[in-house]
């Protein structure tokens, strides 16, 4: 991968680029000096959302020793890991699908990603569930649980999560492995908190172990570039970064 990165750097040598990666890498050890600082146990993991990334920084987000990457639309993700130079680190990477999934496309993305981080209704997770049967595989999954009050994001709500969690566990090419949350978006710290916590409180109902009975890591996967230390002190084991891990600081030079 390094070897590859190199080249890489080679093929598209220009100056804002050197810039581009001093600041990838300064941006990532910033959010893993706040994740050490933290006195939470297991220290949560940080996953690269890459959805709006440029490709060469997606490199330097894999050297600073990223190896999680959130993709959010089929189609583009298909896109950028079949071109020659994303292959050749592919095999290093635990890809997650974490956008909306639409049952047409339940086949595509169960052959594509390691994992699937946002099933929301028993009609997508059947969908996964055949089309992981065909392949042969069992697929890792997390439950999407809906702690906002937006109406276009996805999400179970906590009332109907029992129903969901049992109706999955009973699937045989299923591997449930946590809950994904999207925060409010409010200035409200507090009713950001009160989400966390809800989430919190409904992950320690149903996962009670580190590792689940197929041996994938189980994940309270909380937390953006704008209220991930909220999600840490909240106990998430997984944030999804994107824009505090690709884009210059306000303040810095």
């Amino acid at each position: 991968t390094l070897f590859f990165i190199g080249k890489f750097d080679k093929m598209y040598k220009m100056p804002d680029l050197e810039m581009s990666k001093e600041i990838i890498l300064k941006n990532v050890r910033k959010i893993e000096a706040k994740i050490e600082l933290s006195n939470i146990t297991p220290k949560p993991e940080m996953m690269a959302v890459i959805k709006y990334a440029k490709d060469e920084d997606i490199f330097y987000c894999a050297q600073s020793g990223i190896k999680i990457m959130g993709e959010n639309r089929l189609q583009d993700a298909i896109k950028r890991w079949s071109k020659a130079e994303f292959m050749d680190i592919r095999p290093s990477i635990d890809l997650h699908f974490i956008g909306r999934i639409q049952s047409n496309k339940a086949a595509k993305i169960a052959s594509f990603f390691d994992s699937v981080d946002s099933i929301d209704s028993f009609l997508i997770a059947e969908e996964l569930d055949k089309s992981a049967k065909k392949l042969g595989k069992k697929i890792p999954t997390m439950i999407q649980l809906k702690i906002n009050d937006r109406g276009t994001q996805g999400g179970v709500d906590p009332g109907e999560f029992s129903k969901l969690f049992k109706q999955i566990k009973d699937l045989k090419n299923i591997s449930l492995r946590g809950i994904m949350a999207i925060g409010p978006i409010t200035e409200d710290k507090s009713e950001i908190g009160k989400a966390f916590s809800l989430a919190k409180k409904v992950y320690d109902s149903y996962f009670h172990s580190e590792i689940n009975e197929d041996g994938h890591k189980n994940f309270l996967s909380m937390g953006m570039s704008s209220d991930y230390e909220q999600a840490i002190s909240n106990g998430a084991t997984m944030l999804r970064i994107g824009s505090l891990i690709f884009q210059k600081q306000t303040g810095e030079k």
